[in-house]
Formats: C-alpha cells, structure tokens, sequence
C-alpha cells in the first residue's frame, strides 16, 4: 500500500502574514493550502486550481545556486487572463500568469512563502529592471538564503 507525502511545514514571512491580513486574507489558510498542494508532489501542478507553475527564478543566486522560487497565482484582475486561466485549468494545462508567490524551500526546514508578486507587474518585478525591483529580489535572496541555512525567518 503506497504511503502518502507527509505534508510539509510552512512558514510566512511577517510581510506576507501582515500584507494577505490587510486584505482581509487568512494567512493560516494560505500556508495550509500551500503544504496541501506540495504534499501531492510533481502531479500538484496540474491538480490545483490555485497553484499553476511552479519553478526556481533563475537570478538572484547566493554560492552560484538559486534560492528562491515562484508558483503562479490566478489572475485576480484582467477579465482576458482569468478566461485563459481557466481555460488552461480545464485542460489540465500549465497555467501561467502575472502574479506569482515567491518561496524558499529546503528538505530540512520546508518551505518560506515570502511575498506575492501582483498583476500586472509581477514578471517585471522578477527581471530585476528598476533599482526597486531589483532590491527587492536581493532582499528576498537574502531571506530565502538564511532559511535554506538554518531555518531562520526574516522580514
């Protein structure tokens, strides 16, 4: 009898709790959503509505290694993108968007949601473009990097 995949810690950040409470969100909620869907493993992709694309950002990196990494989010916003998302969804297809959840994972300490990424702007936050994006990347890799290395949580 095949066993099934423990579900996986997860912890916010404090600017991801406080910014999903602002608006009006259950963080708790999230997280456990999140450790549901991880549990399920490679076929998780394609068997949430929620949680379409899952991979690593490719820069920034600490030690030539990537630390963070994103899922895309459904659209929230734009009409046209909602439709192909849920298009997408009904084909059981890799759903993309421009909001993304930024996370760290590691075998030891699980997983760190770290902040989302919103439409319209959210693939343009990853490339680094603007001083503030770029920063903000850094300071996401920073965080991401303490956790991978012993479990700490910041900002």
């Amino acid at each position: 009898m095949p066993r099934a995949t423990p579900v996986p810690k997860v912890q916010l950040t404090d600017l991801l709790r406080e910014s999903l409470k602002a608006e009006g969100l259950d963080p708790d909620l999230l997280a456990q959503d999140f450790a549901e869907w991880k549990a399920l493993g490679d076929k998780g992709e394609y068997s949430s509505y929620y949680f379409g694309k899952d991979s690593d950002y490719t820069r920034p990196t600490r030690l030539k290694k990537s630390v963070l990494r994103h899922v895309h989010l459904p659209p929230a916003s734009d009409p046209k993108e909602i439709a192909s998302w849920e298009k997408v969804w009904s084909k059981k297809g890799r759903k993309t968007s421009d909001t993304s959840l930024v996370y760290a994972r590691d075998p030891a300490h699980g997983y760190l949601l770290i902040y989302i990424a919103r439409e319209p702007e959210g693939h343009l936050f990853a490339e680094m473009t603007t001083p503030q994006s770029k920063q903000m990347m850094e300071n996401f890799a920073d965080v991401a990097e303490a956790f991978i290395h012993d479990g700490t949580v910041r900002i």
